[in-house]
C-alpha cells in the first residue's frame, strides 16, 4: 500500500511501454530511418503503452467480462495495486483504506466487497483521473511524430494512440 504513483509508472514503464517502445524502435530500424526518427519512434510506442497499460487497469474496474474479455476486478482479486486504487488511498478514510487493504490481501474477494472497493474508486475519482494521466501519455505520444512530415503513416500512428483511449478490452 506504501507504492507512490511514481513508482507504478516506473513499473509499468519498465514493462509494457518499454516493450511498445522497442517495437517502435524496432519498425524504424528496419525502415532505415534516421537516429532522429528512430528516437521519435522509440518515444511514440513507449508513451502508447504507458497509455496502454493506465487504460487496462481502468477497464479492469469499467468493463464487464463479456465485454473486456476478463473478469472484472481481477487485478484487485490477485493483489495488484494499480494506478486507480494508488490515487484513492491517498484520498480515502482510514475506513475505506482498511476496506482497500483487505481485499488485496484477501485470497478471495467477495462481490460486496468488490462493489466497496469499485465504490471507493468512484468516489475519489481514481478511474477519471487515471483516465487523464493516460491522456497525457497519448498527447505525448502524438507529439513524438511531430518531426514526420505529415502522410497515411503518421495519420495511422495519430489513430492509434487515440484508440487506446477508446478501446473496450
Amino acid at each position: 500500500l506504501a507504492m507512490s504513483e511514481d513508482d507504478y509508472m516506473e513499473i509499468i514503464g519498465n514493462k509494457t511501454a518499454a516493450l511498445m517502445g522497442a517495437a517502435s524502435q524496432t519498425g524504424a530500424i528496419l525502415g532505415r530511418v534516421s537516429e532522429e526518427f528512430e528516437t521519435s519512434l522509440r518515444r511514440y510506442g513507449f508513451h502508447l503503452g504507458l497509455a496502454f497499460q493506465l487504460v487496462d487497469d481502468v477497464l479492469d474496474y469499467t468493463q464487464p467480462a463479456d465485454v473486456s474479455g476478463k473478469d472484472s476486478g481481477l487485478d484487485l482479486k490477485e493483489g495488484k495495486l494499480t494506478l486507480p486504487l494508488i490515487l484513492v488511498l491517498k484520498r480515502c478514510t482510514d475506513r475505506e483504506l482498511k476496506l482497500v487493504r483487505e481485499a488485496l490481501i484477501s485470497r478471495q474477494i467477495d462481490p460486496a466487497s468488490f462493489r466497496e472497493v469499485h465504490k471507493i474508486i468512484d468516489n475519489y475519482d481514481g478511474v477519471r483521473d487515471t483516465l487523464k494521466v493516460a491522456q497525457g501519455h497519448v498527447q505525448k505520444a502524438k507529439e513524438s511524430l511531430l518531426p514526420f512530415r505529415p502522410s497515411l503513416e503518421q495519420e495511422t500512428l495519430v489513430s492509434i494512440a487515440d484508440y487506446v483511449l477508446l478501446r473496450k478490452n
